[in-house]
């Protein structure tokens, strides 16, 4: 079982660029039609939910 985030993305265009410049920062995203999921482990610390959280940001301010 794990918990799931999504956010919702403008251009559907710009999913496979996002997973891309992700992957470069460290962060596996996965996208599903207009969302892009999180699926970490339950036991995932605060402190990697954060930075998993700041470097989405941070590539969907490049990508978009």
């Amino acid at each position: 079982m794990c918990l799931q985030y999504s956010l919702y993305i403008v251009r559907r265009s710009s999913e496979s660029m996002i997973t891309q410049k992700a992957g470069e920062l460290g962060a596996l995203l996965r996208p599903i039609g207009n969302t892009l999921y999180w699926l970490p482990p339950l036991n995932m610390s605060v402190e990697t939910a954060d930075e998993l959280a700041e470097i989405t940001k941070k590539v969907i301010k490049i990508t978009c």
